[in-house]
């Protein structure tokens, strides 16, 4: 009858199945219901999961030949060559260079890679270094017969602290137990090379200062008159340790520049002392020779000059001086007579320790 059909359809309705777009969400449902009350079923492994780690082995040192064979036939790794070792220092910078020494065995090359840690440390610290530009040097120790306080570089504007001891570090290492009193650093940028031919005017680094021959010589000729005979007599007999310089070129990317050495300014035979590159070396010359770097095209690189000055320079250090500078990693030659001659008031501060 018409009066039931109301209630038959929302009862028609009300049983109608529900649409199978709700099914995953009512099978997610009772899957979470049955793990959450079902049993776990026991953990079962296979036995080789269960063995212990095997420890691995000391790593071998550096292998050739049959060593390098049987290397590889065992682990299946090959030992890094010897020959390999240089090329890979010449590309890495310091950190790297830190990290490959502690964590390798490197028997008799670990001497090399100790210097090529020096070296890039070294140039890391000079690029960090703020140089005027107008005279793009500083010296380290002695000047000449004056002491330098750039040598202390704590708090120094300009210079990193530790670039002075890591200096002195990085030459001892070359030539142990060769005295030096002093270190000039140049900076030799693109950015100034007038005209691309730019180059120093000749220098030496021994015979008398400008101070010395201020009385006697009134002009250039005097004064080149005067330094001759100090060169020549150094060219005449082979020269000590403490009368040899010397030279290091550092760059981290440029091109062109070098450094010249000259015997005597009459005859002008130029050499070549050292040029930038990859694998920087030492280069020594007569402290009596002059000297003279060329600026390169492009990039930058810096010239490390190391010396010893004579004991007419040394007799001005005071007890104080030499003792920082001995702290710092100077090797200053052995006392002498004449380094000590200093008059009673330096004597006896030498004798108390040095002044507070």
């Amino acid at each position: 009858p018409f009066w039931l059909k109301p209630f038959w359809r929302k009862t028609a309705k009300a049983a109608s199945p529900p649409p199978l777009s709700a099914l995953p969400g009512a099978l997610s449902v009772l899957e979470r219901v049955r793990r959450r009350f079902s049993p776990a079923p026991p953990l079962r492994l296979r036995p080789s999961v269960h063995r212990p780690p095997a420890v691995p082995a000391a790593p071998e040192p550096l292998a050739r030949g049959r060593g390098a064979a049987a290397a590889m036939e065992e682990g299946g790794k090959r030992p890094l060559p010897l020959e390999g070792c240089s090329p890979l220092l010449e590309h890495l910078e310091a950190r790297s260079i830190a990290m490959f020494r502690r964590t390798s065995r490197l028997e008799a090359f670990a001497e090399q890679a100790r210097g090529a840690e020096l070296l890039a440390v070294a140039l890391e610290y000079l690029e960090a270094t703020s140089f005027p530009f107008t005279h793009a040097a500083y010296v380290l120790g002695l000047n000449g017969p004056y002491f330098s306080y750039d040598t202390f570089a704590k708090d120094h504007h300009a210079i990193p602290s530790p670039l002075p001891r890591v200096l002195c570090q990085l030459f001892r290492h070359f030539a142990p137990g060769v005295p030096f009193t002093t270190i000039r650093l140049q900076k030799l940028a693109a950015a100034v090379n007038f005209g691309g031919q730019h180059r120093t005017l000749a220098f030496s680094l021994a015979g008398p200062t400008h101070e010395e021959l201020a009385d006697s010589a009134d002009d250039e000729d005097e004064v080149l008159d005067a330094r001759r005979p100090a060169a020549a007599a150094a060219a005449a007999k082979p020269p000590g340790p403490a009368e040899l310089g010397h030279a290091l070129f550092l760059t981290s990317g440029c091109t062109g520049g070098r450094g010249e050495v000259c015997d005597d300014l009459d005859v002008g035979a130029w050499r070549v002392l050292g040029e930038p590159g990859p694998a920087p070396r030492w280069a020594a010359f007569p402290r009596g020779a002059w000297l003279q770097w060329h600026w390169p095209t492009s990039g930058t690189f810096y010239v490390i000059t190391v010396t010893c000055e004579p004991p007419m320079h040394r007799s001005q250090l005071t007890g104080r001086d030499r003792r920082r500078m001995a702290d710092v990693g100077f090797c200053l030659p052995e006392r002498g007579a004449i380094e000590y001659d200093r008059g009673d008031e330096e004597a006896a501060d030498d004798a108390a320790g040095g002044p507070p």
